[in-house]
């Protein structure tokens, strides 16, 4: 099995056993498609590559990306393609995509983002995917997020060595609708090859009742508080 075939089966190994992703073809990333994920709905906005260097990189489009949905408690989206630079090379992609409810009659609400992807390296190079979340009905930033692999020289082994980073992003506010900023980069200097295969995105999200439940709830903590005040003045008298 040569260096990239083993790099690719670690990558998908590791990502199905943190987030279990269903295993079925990653269907390509097509702008303004709706993708349904259970009770979530993404919708690509946009997609650009830049590259630097000599450009030996990957993906060569953005109809190399392919997106795999994540079924769970936290539904979510995988983003797969050999993202790769190497040799003196540099790539940078972003992407944009919209968060909304499935059902448009739900009354939940996203709250955060967990992020994972798996960074690897061979020689000095560096793998980074940074993020912004956005109240999409008012452009408002509710969530930053930044990961950098760490650099060869602090690694033990320093080569070919597969890296999962991630963490969780609690949104500053819940909002219904999510707009989502991606910046997927790659650096690879002179001999050396820089990689990612996998970028899982997932999210949380909570119902908020009715107001009818809550009054009702604020009436019967307030007839409790009462019989239990009575109760105790009474045993006084």
């Amino acid at each position: 099995m040569n260096r990239q075939s083993a790099f690719a089966v670690a990558c998908a190994v590791s990502a199905t056993t943190v987030l279990g992703v269903v295993a079925s073809p990653a269907g390509a990333l097509t702008l303004g498609e709706p993708i349904i994920v259970g009770e979530k709905k993404f919708t690509f906005t946009e997609c650009f590559i830049v590259r630097g260097g000599n450009q030996n990189v990957s993906p060569g489009s953005c109809d190399d990306i392919g997106i795999l949905p994540i079924l769970g408690e936290h539904q979510g989206i995988s983003i797969r393609s050999p993202f790769i630079a190497f040799d003196d090379s540099s790539i940078d992609v972003s992407l944009e995509y919209i968060l909304e409810k499935a059902d448009p009659d739900s009354d939940s609400l996203f709250t955060d983002a967990k992020l994972f992807f798996n960074g690897a390296f061979t020689g000095p190079g560096l793998t980074n995917v940074t993020e912004t979340f956005f109240d999409a009905d008012t452009d408002e930033v509710i969530g930053q997020f930044g990961v950098t692999n760490p650099p060869p020289d602090l690694m033990d082994p320093p080569l070919e060595t597969v890296f999962p980073f991630g963490g969780d992003v609690p949104f500053s506010k819940h909002v219904a609708k999510v707009k989502v900023k991606k910046d997927i980069g790659l650096v690879a200097f002179e001999g050396a090859q820089a990689n990612i295969s996998i970028i899982d995105q997932t999210f949380k999200h909570k119902d908020v009742p009715e107001p009818g439940t809550v009054t009702g709830l604020l009436a019967i903590g307030s007839l409790s508080v009462g019989a239990m005040l009575k109760r105790h003045f009474g045993k006084k008298a």
